[in-house]
């Protein structure tokens, strides 16, 4: 998980909670902070392990610590993310294959009916390449 915040954001009132929090963070070392350039922002990686254990996700790869790059690729999806409240978000595999399986599932019904058969299962489409 990364999260940036700029000092300006940060300095508003109802932002010292939040200040707060992170200063936490940072000084019982659960908090990785990168100064940004010009020193306009501040990113804070958090890498804590009970923190993670703390949301079912203890070996998460979040863990470590991204590039520069995929950093800032982090950023700017969060930041598209929280801008879109309706957005269904899957982030885990787990989550990825619950929702393409209900799609893929419903698809195939739709199709059979059109069809007035039953159709193929979903294992019979996904099966691995014919002889």
């Amino acid at each position: 998980m990364s999260c940036a915040s700029t000092p300006r954001s940060l300095a508003s009132s109802s932002a010292t909670p939040t200040r707060k929090f992170f200063t936490k963070l940072e000084r019982l070392g659960w908090v990785s902070t990168y100064d940004c350039a010009r020193k306009r922002a501040r990113i804070y990686h958090v890498r804590h392990r009970e923190l993670y254990e703390a949301i079912g996700d203890a070996e998460s790869r979040l863990r470590r610590p991204p590039t520069v790059p995929r950093a800032l690729e982090r950023i700017m999806l969060l930041d598209a993310i929280l801008r879109e409240p309706d957005l269904v978000w899957l982030a885990t595999s787990e989550e990825k294959m619950t929702h393409v399986s209900a799609f893929t599932t419903s698809w195939l019904r739709v199709g059979a009916r059109r069809r007035g058969g039953e159709g193929r299962s979903a294992q019979g489409m996904c099966s691995g390449p014919r002889a």
